[in-house]
């Protein structure tokens, strides 16, 4: 199975803070997300339930890998269930095997975090939905608890510096965290052609 890896020559020369460095280092693997997300359509509970149970594996190995994480994991992932049960859909078991390396907090911060600004461009389109079913299964992408912690981040990420062992570790770590979320849909891929061949 392909899995996103660290680019080539990091970026450094022109990140001037390491929120700059880690747009830059992460953008391949983030691009590769945003295209595999982005091709969901969030207007039918197909699509809307693919959604959520990528992101519910997603977060169970995180949760595993990063313990420590202050992310609210736990209960997003409880909205995620609650969703899933309004669109009349089961929550998936198949797990995904954390990342090797030891987690650093702010790297899985930075993902899951910045994950909520994309978020407001699906909840637009999810919002165009005629199905009633689908647009009570939002408290997931209506969910604005996470705001003000990615503004925080974003902020403080500014005034830190882009070089170093901290910043190396945070890179890759946000890398592997995008990783997670790809081998998810990845993972449900090869799921649905086994069951097919059954």
């Amino acid at each position: 199975m392909a899995s996103v890896t660290a680019v080539s020559g990091i970026e450094k020369s022109g990140a001037q803070n390491l929120r700059v460095r880690l747009r830059q280092d992460t953008r391949i693997c983030h691009d590769r997300v945003d295209d595999v997300f982005g091709k969901l359509d969030f207007t039918t509970r197909e699509g809307v339930c693919t959604f959520l149970q990528w992101n519910l594996r997603a977060y169970s190995c995180l949760d595993e890998w990063c313990r420590q994480s202050c992310l609210l994991l736990p209960e997003r992932s409880t909205m995620i269930e609650e969703d899933l049960n309004v669109l009349g859909f089961e929550s998936e078991t198949n797990s995904l095997t954390p990342p090797d390396q030891p987690a650093d907090p702010e790297g899985v911060a930075y993902v899951v975090l910045g994950s909520t600004m994309g978020a407001r461009v699906l909840r637009k389109i999810w919002q165009t939905s005629t199905d009633e079913t689908v647009l009570r299964a939002g408290r997931f992408l209506c969910d604005n608890s996470l705001d003000i912690p990615c503004r925080d981040l974003m902020a403080s990420l500014k005034s830190q510096p882009h070089l170093g062992e901290k910043a190396d570790r945070m890179v890759e770590t946000a890398i592997q965290t995008f990783d997670v979320f790809l081998r998810s849909s990845q993972q449900a891929e090869q799921t649905e052609k086994v069951s097919n061949l059954v």
